[in-house]
């Protein structure tokens, strides 16, 4: 009796040790995961970051623009654009935006202030006054998203090759 007791105990024995490993190597691998999405979140992969943050310049190389490729809902973020027309005597200058970009987001501010804004088709365009926008400096768009999802538009100056921009906000 005690020698089937004594092997029972063995394989008890066997079989909890064998188990206890398993739930090692399962929460060492737990552990990894969360590093791991520690690091990317830390980088930007989950929001702004370096991971994420974006610089695209139209065909022509007159417009650039500055976004993050992945943006959160609610969150307040920021377009930069600049603009080279190459006419230094050019007293105001068009920024072209997808309209479908302008209806998915709430717009905070611009820097500097548009002088006027105008529906064309499927864009809206925003009209800045001074020559200093041709020549390079830059326009500042301060924006929330109202909602998460795959957003594809395009940025344009007037007469000019547009950039296109593609994003992911996520909740």
């Amino acid at each position: 009796m005690s020698t089937s007791d004594d092997s029972t105990e063995r394989m008890d024995a066997a079989s909890r040790v064998a188990q206890q490993r398993r739930e090692w190597v399962i929460e060492r691998i737990g552990w990894g995961l969360m590093a791991c999405l520690i690091v990317v979140a830390l980088l930007g992969g989950l929001g702004f970051g370096p991971l994420t943050s974006r610089r695209s310049i139209s065909r022509d190389g007159a417009l650039s623009v500055k976004y993050y490729a992945v943006e959160r809902t609610s969150a307040a973020t920021k377009l930069e654009v600049w603009c080279k027309t190459g006419d230094p005597t050019a007293k105001e200058m068009d920024v072209a935006i997808s309209r479908s970009f302008v209806d998915e987001i709430t717009i905070e501010s611009f820097s500097p202030e548009p002088t006027e804004m105008a529906l064309a088709g499927d864009k809206i365009i925003f009209t800045f006054v001074g020559t200093d926008l041709a020549n390079g400096e830059k326009v500042v768009c301060h924006y929330r998203h109202n909602e998460f999802g795959l957003r594809k538009y395009e940025i344009a100056i007037a007469g000019g090759q547009p950039v296109r921009i593609s994003q992911v906000v996520l909740p």
